[in-house]
């Protein structure tokens, strides 16, 4: 990319130092996407010991799949939870309490501890955002871009975050060379 059109009469100094922006904007997808993992495998530990606890039918594939429902932020844990309550229906050895105890299990666990905590502190803190910062953007994320805009929302900070310094540090450079 950067001997394209794109780069028509740059020096090798300023591909350089594209090179090394673009692979700064790549290390945050990378350390966003490594977040993510380790939220899925977090609930999917959780929710496995859970179900398996509470004696649910299926427990270890329906913990995988509520883990892996993070990834589609609200209506993926809904979906989980509701694919669980009616499995365990189906099978037909499920109380209403257990079930309860199912539908507490999600709120708490996704819409608690994941949301205010989990999330803002492994994919936000090591991206360089505090948990304020990251619950902020992805409330503001939401509010304009739905879904979309709530999964994308904290590793574009991110590298807008990261982007910005690098553009005035590339200012500088350009007006002191003049």
């Amino acid at each position: 990319m950067l001997n394209s059109a794109w780069f028509p009469h740059c020096t090798e100094a300023t591909k350089q130092k594209s090179a090394e922006i673009l692979d700064g904007v790549l290390i945050k997808l990378k350390i966003w996407l490594r977040g993510y993992c380790i939220i899925i495998i977090i609930e999917s530990i959780f929710y496995t010991i859970t179900f398996t606890l509470l004696g649910v039918q299926f427990g270890l594939i329906l913990g995988l799949i509520a883990g892996c429902t993070i990834l589609l932020p609200y209506i993926g844990p809904v979906v989980s939870a509701l694919l669980t309550i009616i499995i365990s229906l189906t099978i037909g050895d499920m109380s209403m309490s257990r079930i309860i105890i199912i539908i507490l299990s999600y709120i708490i666990m996704t819409g608690i501890i994941d949301q205010l905590f989990i999330y803002p502190a492994i994919v936000g803190g090591a991206l360089g955002l505090n948990e304020l910062e990251t619950i902020v953007v992805v409330l503001l994320g939401g509010m304009l871009f739905g879904i979309t805009g709530m999964i994308f929302a904290v590793p574009t900070i991110s590298i807008i975050k990261y982007l910005i310094p690098e553009i005035y540090k590339l200012i500088e450079e350009f007006n002191t060379n003049k």
